[in-house]
């Protein structure tokens, strides 16, 4: 889609780094909105903010199904790595590691050799 045409966000992302004094408040009165889903990232110190029920999984489901595999590094990718048929974490996020079924270096030739050999796999 061209970004001309992207006329809805599907994300926000508020640093809090230097404001964790009206981090609960904001949480608690961004809630009230029951249209939001809000993840606040404690390494980043950022709050997430995207539309009610729009994940990167919900994405991928929707386009795509049941049949993927995933790659990810982040909190963010908890609930993609749920449906995937098989997922990878890059890095070494330390909430993540629960839901990968393999964990990689982040490094680009470990990651691109990665993505061939699951290539031949799925």
């Amino acid at each position: 889609m061209p970004v001309q045409e992207l006329n809805k966000p599907i994300k926000a992302v508020i640093p809090l780094a230097e404001h964790e004094d009206i981090r609960e408040d904001l949480i608690f009165n961004l809630n009230k909105l029951e249209c939001l889903d809000l993840t606040y990232h404690d390494i980043e110190r950022c709050l997430y903010i995207n539309p009610k029920g729009v994940t990167k999984a919900s994405t991928v489901l929707n386009h795509f199904g049941r049949d993927f595999v995933a790659f990810g590094n982040d909190q963010n990718d908890i609930s993609l790595f749920k449906y995937a048929i098989y997922s990878v974490q890059v890095g070494d996020y330390p909430y993540l590691k629960d839901f990968a079924d393999e964990v990689i270096p982040a490094i680009n030739t470990v990651i691109a050799e990665k993505i061939k050999l699951l290539f031949e796999k799925f």
